[in-house]
């Protein structure tokens, strides 16, 4: 059984651009149909923490874990440093090492915005969009095309011991019992949708996606050009223009 009910989560709250959600829909829309299963970790199963056992950082651990989707994908695996990730956490959501009352989380399309205009440990984010995350289609189509989604859940207090994480009745089912919280998802079958948090694959079901899961975002990094077919690359060109707003 897990235990996950001494780690930290993160999300302090949620932010959305119609913008970006549009512009998601039409992209994924036009796409062919996802696979059956997709399967991005390249078979690791130990990620890291990226300090969120300590600190509400989730935000910069899943953009953390990301890069390692991305990047193990189209070349070498980059690991950001934990030194990183609390950087990362201090430019983008306010923490101040040292002082508590500071380690108040993040903003998910805070961060991103932040990211797209930095980079991140040596990685460039060229763009993002939002689909909805009740679209399981178009949820599918992003982490087959685009590696992983980075999404937003609120985890119910069932999901500090659950194995796999399913649709809990009663209190420990009530979405936001435990807390907002930052994951990224680079897997999926017709069963499981798979989160990689806390350095761990996390098996969920398609059922507790749908309750729990509602912000969700596909993050193009520099260098995934070069995984889309012929076919679709102007598509994915288009959607980038889309996202210089």
């Amino acid at each position: 059984m897990a235990n996950y009910s001494q780690l930290q989560l993160g999300r302090s709250g949620i932010r959305h651009d119609l913008r970006r959600r549009t512009a998601a829909h039409k992209m994924l829309a036009s796409l062919p149909p996802p696979p059956a299963a997709v399967d991005n970790t390249c078979g690791v199963t130990a990620w890291g923490m990226m300090s969120n056992d300590q600190l509400g950082d989730c935000t910069i651990a899943g953009i953390g874990h990301s890069i390692q989707v991305a990047s193990l994908n189209t070349g070498a695996e980059i690991t950001p440093a934990d030194s990183q990730i609390v950087a990362g956490y201090e430019k983008y959501c306010g923490y101040v090492p040292g002082d508590d009352s500071t380690d108040q989380g993040g903003i998910e399309m805070d961060v991103l915005d932040g990211i797209k205009r930095d980079g991140f440990a040596g990685m460039k984010l060229l763009g993002y969009v939002s689909p909805d995350p009740k679209n399981i289609d178009h949820v599918k189509k992003a982490i087959a095309y685009f590696g992983a989604v980075y999404v937003g859940a609120e985890l119910p207090l069932a999901a500090q011991n659950q194995g796999v994480w399913d649709v809990a009745d009663g209190k420990s089912g009530q979405p936001g019992g435990w807390g907002g919280h930052c994951m990224v998802s680079p897997k999926y079958d017709a069963k499981l949708a798979p989160f990689i948090t806390w350095g761990v694959n996390q098996a969920a079901t398609w059922a507790w996606w749908l309750k729990y899961v509602d912000e969700c975002h596909v993050l193009l990094w520099d260098g995934w050009l070069k995984r889309f077919p012929a076919s679709t690359q102007d598509t994915v060109l288009s959607m980038l223009q889309v996202l210089e707003i």
